[in-house]
């Protein structure tokens, strides 16, 4: 059985990966080569996704010799919503919650009279609003018996 909500392994690496940031001091600089081995995560898989994050500008890339990854979001700001937002898109419950006239909800047989829509949309309304209170400072602190 699919579960019916689940995030991403992807996104599961960004969130150790930026814990792993504010765990190692807002201002101190690590190197992709550091992170990867911390959590033994192969190499293009982290950089990946710092390059995603970098993007998305919650982390900034410092080049040069002693070059790395530094938080540029203070963790008591940065949100689940926009980790997940820049790691896999928006949060999205079912295709028919999009609130705009996607191909997706097109595609529903029930489009026209689906029982469901509305308390699935409520039920993704609470989701978003969840996701937009749980700060990446919140998560560090709930990982504070983890070590690296």
């Amino acid at each position: 059985m699919n579960p019916v909500l689940k995030l991403s392994k992807k996104l599961d690496y960004a969130v150790a990966i930026l814990v792993y940031l504010v765990k190692k001091g807002e201002s101190k600089i690590s190197s992709a080569k550091e992170i990867a081995s911390s959590f033994k995560l192969p190499l293009p898989i982290t950089s990946a996704l710092l390059k995603i994050l970098t993007k998305h500008e919650i982390v900034r890339s410092i080049r040069g010799i002693k070059g790395g990854y530094i938080i540029s979001i203070k963790p008591s700001e940065l949100t689940m919503d926009k980790i997940i937002l820049a790691i896999d898109g928006p949060i999205r419950l079912a295709d028919c919650v999009s609130f705009s006239s996607s191909k997706h909800s097109k595609r529903c047989l029930l489009k026209n009279c689906c029982p469901v829509v509305a308390p699935i949309r409520k039920l993704h309304s609470s989701i978003v609003d969840l996701m937009a209170k749980i700060t990446l400072k919140q998560i560090a602190n709930e990982s504070d018996d983890i070590e690296f």
